[in-house]
């Protein structure tokens, strides 16, 4: 459970990040709760570093679900223009969400460009 309390706000996050919608965010990041602890229970050996076990399952879980829905990952410009749109609490709400979505942009571009983006394998 500590685990849990420790992080399953950081892989909201990760996954939130990747398919723009709280709902799907919500759903998947169950999921892969749900799927680590089924795993976890059902294997003898031991995962030697459980928080990457757990960021590899959501993002095969990222992965699944836009091969379902057969589309592609949102930019984060769309992520953003969707956040804002979703939120009515006015200009400040839309000032912090464009000053966070700098701050990601920032932070990406610092990375190797294979790692930049996360594409769905096909």
């Amino acid at each position: 459970m500590e685990f849990y309390d420790r992080n399953v706000a950081k892989i909201y996050r990760y996954i939130y990040f990747r398919v723009g919608s709280e709902e799907q965010a919500q759903d998947l990041t169950s999921e892969v709760f749900l799927r680590c602890w089924q795993r976890l229970n059902s294997r003898q050996e031991s995962i030697s570093n459980l928080r990457a076990f757990f960021y590899q399952v959501a993002r095969n879980l990222i992965v699944d679900f836009y091969r379902q829905k057969d589309r592609a990952p949102l930019s984060l410009e769309e992520i953003a223009d969707k956040k804002i749109a979703d939120k009515s609490d006015g200009p400040s709400e839309t000032v912090s969400i464009a000053l966070e979505m700098e701050s990601v942009k920032r932070a990406l571009s610092h990375l190797k460009d294979d790692y930049q983006e996360m594409q769905p394998h096909r």
